[in-house]
């Protein structure tokens, strides 16, 4: 996961429309959600496939209004199928979905996984859309991450679930029968293969 800062006069929602209208197309897809001050952008790339081209994968944005600014932090999540949400479309923001929690997750490899090239190209959208507003780039953080033992994903330390797919992430406690600490989301012990749950 990393989060940039951008000082001046930009909303998320110029961000966000600077992204839908340069990535939602050709190869990739985008699409935008949120409430009154956080927004959503997913990009993904299209699969071709028997029943839809969506992504099973996507670059997922947060965009948070500053008190100069705007925040704008890029990880993996999965595409978000609509559920009845209403999504940014023509300027208009609809409802921010439950689903979605920070952090977000961290681009990891798999039979799923987007181009690694996808992020840079990203950013370098956001710098020409802050650019041309007359924003300046500020801070630039990587943020503390645990990895996700069911599928991989980063989450920010002190998470209890994955962003991504659910899973528990917080560490099981001893084995009953030998004490041994094992790994979350571990049915057996390590050690001495008593069943843990």
């Amino acid at each position: 996961m990393e989060q940039r800062v951008y000082h001046g006069r930009i909303s998320p929602e110029d961000v966000a429309q600077a992204l839908l209208d340069e990535w939602d197309q050709g190869d990739t897809m985008a699409q935008a959600f949120g409430d009154e001050g956080r927004i959503i952008v997913q990009i993904g790339q299209r699969s071709a496939g028997w029943f839809s081209d969506e992504p099973r994968q996507a670059l997922t944005l947060g965009i948070e209004p500053l008190a100069d600014g705007v925040q704008v932090t890029m990880g993996q999540q999965q595409w978000y199928k609509n559920g009845g949400i209403q999504f940014i479309g023509g300027g208009l923001i609809g409802l921010f979905p439950f689903f979605f929690a920070f952090p977000l997750g961290q681009l990891f490899g798999g039979e799923d996984d987007i181009d690694q090239r996808l992020p840079a190209r990203v950013w370098q959208s956001i710098e020409r859309a802050t650019g041309n507003s007359g924003a300046a780039t500020g801070a630039t953080r990587r943020l503390a991450t645990i990895p996700c033992p069911s599928c991989g994903v980063a989450n920010a330390q002190g998470a209890e679930r994955c962003s991504a797919c659910g899973a528990s992430l917080t560490t099981p406690s001893a084995c009953s029968n030998c004490g041994h600490t094992n790994p979350p989301g571990a049915n057996f012990c390590n050690r001495c293969g008593v069943q843990l749950h």
